[in-house]
């Protein structure tokens, strides 16, 4: 699994895109993502190129709205799982 990562700031937006497998085995770990950008309000997770989620990455989905304490729901983009 690959994951990109980019923060707009302008737009306090964390986009982050995920290609591959979201597994228990290859999730990314939460303490990775940047914290110093403590005005992110909006975080965005594009699934274009990911073909297969497990629990465990629907779980580092919730841990992320959890860390950046988002008022709002998790954009999640073009998701075409099977």
């Amino acid at each position: 699994m690959k994951t990109i990562m980019e923060f707009n700031e302008a737009q306090q937006l964390l986009s982050i895109q995920v290609e591959g497998e979201l597994t228990f085995a290859t999730h990314i770990s939460v303490d990775d993502i940047p914290t110093k950008n403590s005005e992110i309000k909006n975080v965005t997770v594009n699934l274009a190129k990911c073909n297969y989620i497990d629990s465990a990455g629907l779980g580092l989905l919730l841990v992320l709205r959890d860390k950046f304490k988002l008022s709002r729901k998790i954009r999640i983009e073009n998701a075409q799982l099977k």
